[in-house]
Parts: C-alpha cells; sequence; structure tokens
C-alpha cells in the first residue's frame, strides 16, 4: 500500500474480495511487562458511535475468545469488560435505534447478537443460525430508527446481506455477488442509505451503495493496494467518508471522501499493524483510529483540531 494510487477507478463489475473493519497499529514499542488479558486483542477490533455521544465503543476479541467490550472518550479508556460468547475472528459493533449489538461468528459458526438498551446487556446471546465460512466475521451497519443491516461473507464466497427491519423482523438473505476473501465493513447514517466496503482479490478496495430508492449501485473502486479489509466511518451531519486499511507495509492508510463520493486518494497514517483498523467519529473533523498492534494491544491515534496525534497504547 506504500505507492497507492489516488485516482478513484469508475464502477467496477463486481468485486473480487472483501474483508472486514477492524484492525492493528503498533506505532510504538511493545510493553515491558504482559499486560492484563483483557487489554489484549487476538483480533481486529470494531468500534461504532451513538449519533450524539462524545465517546466511541470499540470491541475485540480477547485472550480467551470472549468479546471484550470498552469505551474510550478522548484518551481516556474504560477497563475491559468481557461480555462472553465464544467467537471466531473479530466482532461487529453498531447502535440501531439508540440500542447498542454486538454481531459475532460463534464457535458453531453460526450468527449471534448480544443487545444492549438503556445502558443494560441482554442476558443472553441470541442465536441468528446460518453457517459462515471460516475467516467470515459480520459486519453490521445501524440506523436512527433502529434498522439493522447485516453483511456476511458466505456460499461461493459471495457477499450476502439480509436486514433488521422494527416492528416487522428480519429479512430472507440477499445476495450481492463477489468473491470475497474475508467480511466486508458498512456504515449506515439514515434508513435506506447504505455503504459496503470490501478488498478485492487485487488488492484494490471497492464500494456499494443502496440508496433511496432501494437499487443497490454496481461496485466502484478506491485502487489501491490494501493488505487488509477496511474500516469505514461517517463523520456526524453528512461529513466526510474515512476508508481505513492496513497497507502492504504495514501501516495505515487513509482514504476519505464528501459526497458525491468523490474520494482524494491514499495517504499513510503510520502504524505498525496486522490486520484492518477500525475508525469511528464523534463530531465533525473529530476521528478515531483505533488498531491491533504486532504486540497484540489495542492502539489509537485521533485527528482533532486539524492534525493527527502520535500512535498510543489504550490503558
Amino acid at each position: 500500500m506504500s505507492r497507492m494510487r489516488a485516482t478513484v477507478a469508475g464502477t467496477a463489475a463486481l468485486i473480487t474480495a472483501g474483508v472486514v473493519a477492524g484492525g492493528l497499529a503498533g506505532g510504538g514499542a511493545a510493553a515491558a511487562a504482559p499486560a492484563p488479558s483483557g487489554k489484549v486483542a487476538t483480533s481486529s477490533p470494531a468500534a461504532a458511535v451513538a449519533p450524539g455521544s462524545a465517546s466511541t465503543d470499540v470491541v475485540y476479541r480477547g485472550t480467551d475468545g470472549t468479546v471484550e467490550y470498552r469505551r474510550v472518550a478522548g484518551s481516556t479508556w474504560s477497563g475491559p469488560v468481557s461480555l462472553g460468547g465464544s467467537i471466531q475472528d473479530s466482532p461487529s459493533i453498531a447502535w440501531a435505534g439508540g440500542r447498542l449489538v454486538v454481531a459475532v461468528r460463534g464457535s458453531d459458526n453460526a450468527l449471534w447478537l448480544r443487545w444492549r438498551t438503556g445502558g443494560v446487556w441482554d442476558q443472553k446471546w441470541t442465536r441468528l443460525g446460518g453457517t459462515l465460512v471460516p475467516t467470515s466475521s459480520p459486519a453490521i451497519a445501524g440506523a436512527s430508527d433502529g434498522h439493522l443491516y447485516l453483511f456476511v461473507r458466505g456460499s461461493g464466497n459471495h457477499l450476502f446481506t439480509r436486514t433488521l427491519n422494527p416492528g416487522t423482523g428480519w429479512t430472507g438473505w440477499a445476495g450481492l455477488g463477489g468473491e470475497l476473501l474475508a467480511p466486508p465493513a458498512a456504515f449506515s447514517t439514515v434508513t435506506g442509505d447504505v455503504h459496503v466496503f470490501a478488498t478485492g482479490t487485487n488488492k484494490k478496495v471497492y464500494f456499494r451503495h443502496w440508496d433511496y430508492h432501494h437499487i443497490w449501485q454496481a461496485w466502484t473502486s478506491l485502487n489501491g493496494q490494501a493488505a487488509s479489509g477496511p474500516g469505514v466511518t461517517r463523520e456526524p451531519n453528512g461529513g466526510w467518508i474515512h476508508v481505513m486499511v492496513a497497507g502492504a507495509d504495514g501501516a495505515v492508510w487513509q482514504n476519505k471522501a464528501r459526497p458525491p463520493f468523490v474520494f482524494g486518494g491514499w495517504s499513510s497514517l503510520d502504524g505498525a499493524v496486522i490486520g484492518a483498523p477500525a475508525v469511528a467519529s464523534t463530531t465533525p473533523a473529530d476521528v478515531l483510529v483505533v488498531a491491533r498492534g504486532t504486540d497484540s494491544l489495542v492502539h489509537f491515534r485521533h485527528w482533532s483540531n486539524g492534525a493527527w496525534t502520535a500512535w498510543q497504547s489504550a490503558p
């Protein structure tokens, strides 16, 4: 990714592979002493922000195979809280209608969800069933009215999606084609407006848009040479869309756009990463990157007041 091209290609016929949000960025020396087990990540993290919130919710797979949950505001992190479960690969997290939800691939390769309502987590995980292919973590995106959009890599390594409609339940699965290597990443700001991103087997990053006319637009290429799947977010109030990946040089790379989604090209955020970075935004012009470092600790970096802070490890 050290020499990603800046030009945005036109519509692509099909995406050929994809990976999900989450990641790792070293950006500093490894810890001198072993970290508490709850602070060690064994997967890429995922991040989400509630509308109007000043904090970011972060999840990752812990050393015991359960989901670890933390919150971060600025540089202040809460301690890790185990949500239990027995998961494979990376979890995904999203806000939908004022509720926080975590989606995972369980040890049975089925889809599982756990919700938090009014600050209280459900006592148990809810099984959605299905059989995900190995290394296929789900990706979720939520809308303000409670719609939840779910994406997975399914049979034939194609991309599949289904939607939770408030009041009526889940739709059936719909295929979006492609030949994915790993899960996609997605975001939604309002009902009926969804973007899904993935990395192709040619190492280029692609996205596809579900618009207000309930039509999936064709895949569009962002070019580049990514070594991971993307992490994606959009700033509040219709602001910038940020796409981040791990590059071939092990650093985090960023591309961003405003509607009508003309991306400006890739730039390096440095770091030393394994997997895809997670990204979130609490306010316009404030962006948080969270990643798993080569030391397996969680690292982060902020864009604030027009500049990037240095990489730091989560305390």
